[in-house]
């Protein structure tokens, strides 16, 4: 009698936790939708909330974030480091090569659903949703989360978007090199590795700074979000093929192989928990505003972010 009322506890604070967790996403980004529906906003409005966040929010935050990095923290933690790293690096390598040389999608959309399917939005979700299921390792998880994507998927998708990009005439005309430079100039990739240059190096900027950076953090959630509300109204949601494959990877084939991978390396139960867990958390923001940046997919991936954040609510 215990266990089933312990039970039905720990799933009532899972639930209660995870509506917690999506309620300011769902919120913002029903507040974008009907500030467009008032005419608050012009059409355009989207791409430049966007170059806000991708040039300047975001970066800043990038950096901060990265360079208050505790290197000791994940050599400690290799296990959750190696398993978080191989899963997004294996997966968005699989959904970019699959999508870009078998269902022939365009340069620019192949790496944005890359990283869509693969790689959680730990940082933003996470804290509310792990924290309180796991006490001792969801900060340490969460932590280590955050700088994969910051230090590893982010970067990696805006240079493969930079070296794909061909709008500007004199684009096509430059050496591998002279691409690979571009992309590596962009604020986001430069942001990251100058961050992690001095975590390593030991050149962590003062925690005064904290509360600075923080609230750039949030401004660059909080502006993505809206930005996707947006452009939910101007654009309508669509149920497309593409839209439903996108929630399908990132709700069961990318948490079911890891889940399974766990589990024949015999990994501990809680761990196999935790790390499918983390896998489920669809990434909410920065794959719409790639999309915005470069004019490509950008309904395909904020309804992608809708269908998401709905079925999440509602199961």
């Amino acid at each position: 009698m215990w266990n089933i009322e312990h039970m039905e506890r720990e799933r009532h604070l899972m639930i209660e936790t995870l509506i917690g967790a999506l309620l300011p996403v769902v919120f913002t980004v029903l507040f974008g939708y009907f500030s467009g529906s008032i005419g608050s906003f012009k059409k355009d409005f989207p791409s430049k909330l966007n170059k806000l966040v991708m040039s300047y929010a975001l970066p800043l935050s990038l950096f901060f974030s990265i360079n208050q990095m505790n290197r000791e923290l994940i050599f400690k933690n290799w296990n959750i480091a190696i398993w978080q790293f191989c899963g997004m690096i294996f997966w968005w390598l699989v959904v970019y090569l699959f999508s870009r040389y078998v269902l022939h999608s365009g340069p620019i959309v192949s790496p944005i659903r890359a990283m869509a399917i693969s790689t959680p939005a730990i940082l933003f979700v996470g804290p509310a949703l792990l924290l309180p299921l796991y006490q001792k390792t969801g900060t340490i998880a969460v932590s280590i989360g955050g700088v994969m994507m910051n230090v590893v998927m982010l970067p990696l998708t805006a240079i493969v978007l930079s070296v794909n990009d061909k709008r500007e005439d004199g684009h096509r005309h430059l050496s591998v090199f002279q691409t690979l430079w571009s992309g590596l100039k962009k604020p986001v990739v430069f942001s990251a590795l100058l961050g992690l240059l001095t975590s390593l190096i030991g050149m962590h900027l003062p925690a005064i700074f904290s509360a600075t950076f923080n609230e750039l953090g949030k401004a660059a959630a909080g502006g993505g979000l809206f930005s996707i509300g947006l452009i939910l109204y101007f654009n309508k949601p669509s149920f497309s093929k593409a839209v439903w494959g996108n929630v399908f990877m990132t709700e069961v084939v990318v948490p079911l192989s890891l889940f399974a991978a766990l589990v024949i390396s015999g990994q501990a139960k809680q761990f196999v928990d935790q790390t499918t867990l983390t896998f489920m958390i669809s990434q909410m923001i920065f794959p719409s505003i790639f999309a915005q940046q470069y004019g490509e997919g950008q309904r395909e991936m904020a309804s992608s972010i809708f269908l998401t954040t709905w079925i999440e609510v509602n199961i």
